[in-house]
């Protein structure tokens, strides 16, 4: 239990090096995923996930014996739309369910491929020669720690994070390559689009993975299922999450082996069912609100006359309200040879976690040192 609490503690800590698509996808996600994991484990626990048929000669020591062996080793579902009862092993292991006993790990293992886009950013990011998110967070953590002893908590969070962060960038100095102390690159950018294009293949991989569990014969099985609900069909008639199944075994009782074919509820589908569409609704959701994330930050940082417009909006909103000290040939110089991809996006970045006053702040801060060198 206390490892799962550090789990969710991890999990709802905020790193600042991030938007909220992103932290929906990797943090909101594996929350869902792991409660679900838990629900499920504690229903084939201590519930009873699969009850069968038995015959009646046999007694209850072999009734729970019979079901906790259709349980581990897979029944199988029948279609009503079958003329026959299939006769052969081999055509009754075609319809075997392989899923059920098995989905507290798949969610967790899906939990982990939500988190991993995380992970590789975290580990590039350290490879970087300026960590400014590393700045970004302490100054959260200086703000916090004055909050805490200051009953103006707003007036002194809005001045420490804006004065904190721009006095860490402005003094930074990379080999003094740069006529300011502010030297931006493009890595920063590269490895922070890599991860939320990676959190798009892994939504993908979620979605190709609730597929082939349940063996649809398309990724968007859900839509079907959906109508098949509104329409009052049920698993009877389209496959998916069967509560009947059967199950095979064979019992020696005097020398003798004696085949049985068990009829099984498997009640446990009755939660995957559930737990699987929303899932399925979920992950495409986030998969169309991360296409249009990403091309919304493609915009922002890529687009020159979306940069220009950013500057310039933050140095009016600062205070700089004359025009001639927010010239746009300067400011372009500013972000072509200063800030660059990098700068801009660890504006954004500032904008998306402390606000928009505190970016434009930072903002002013860089754009006065720049004007300092230039003289």
């Amino acid at each position: 239990m206390d490892h799962f609490q550090k789990i969710l503690t991890q999990l709802n800590k905020k790193d600042h090096d991030d938007d909220a698509i992103d932290r929906l996808n990797y943090s909101t996600t594996a929350k869902f995923l792991g409660v679900f994991a838990a629900l499920i484990f504690a229903k084939q626990a201590v519930g009873n996930p699969l009850q069968c048929f038995i015959p009646a000669e046999y007694k209850l020591p072999w009734e729970k014996y019979i079901e906790t062996y259709c349980f581990v080793e897979n029944t199988y579902y029948v279609n009503s739309t079958l003329t026959q009862f299939p006769s052969h092993t081999a055509d009754r292991r075609s319809y075997e369910l392989k899923y059920y006993q098995w989905m507290p790990y798949i969610f967790v293992l899906e939990a982990f491929i939500c988190f991993m886009p995380k992970l590789i950013f975290k580990l590039l990011y350290s490879f970087a020669e300026m960590r400014v998110t590393d700045v970004i967070q302490y100054a959260w953590a200086k703000v916090k720690d004055v909050k805490n002893k200051n009953k103006e908590g707003k007036t002194t969070e809005a001045v420490a994070v804006d004065a904190f962060i721009s006095k860490q960038l402005v003094d930074f100095n990379v080999f003094q390559i740069r006529p300011t102390k502010v030297a931006f690159g493009w890595y920063l950018t590269a490895i922070y689009f890599g991860m939320k294009l990676s959190m798009l293949a892994s939504i993908t991989i979620q979605l190709l993975l609730l597929q082939f569990f349940i063996k649809a014969e398309t990724p968007f099985w859900g839509f079907g299922l959906m109508s098949d609900l509104y329409f009052g069909r049920d698993w009877r008639v389209n496959g998916y999450f069967p509560r009947v199944t059967f199950c095979d075994l064979e019992t020696r009782d005097l020398g003798q082996h004696r085949p049985h074919t068990i009829q099984c509820v498997l009640m446990l589908n009755m939660f995957i069912e559930k737990i699987y569409l929303f899932l399925w609704a979920w992950f495409l959701i986030t998969f169309l609100v991360t296409v249009l994330n990403i091309l919304y930050w493609c915009f922002r940082v890529f687009s020159r006359g979306k940069k220009l417009s950013m500057i310039d909006e933050a140095l009016l909103q600062s205070g700089i309200t004359d025009p001639n000290a927010r010239d746009a040939r300067d400011i372009e110089y500013f972000i072509r040879h200063n800030l660059r991809y990098d700068g801009i996006v660890l504006l954004r970045l500032i904008d998306s976690n402390f606000g928009y006053i505190n970016m434009s702040n930072v903002c002013k801060q860089l754009w006065e040192s720049f004007r300092k060198a230039q003289e």
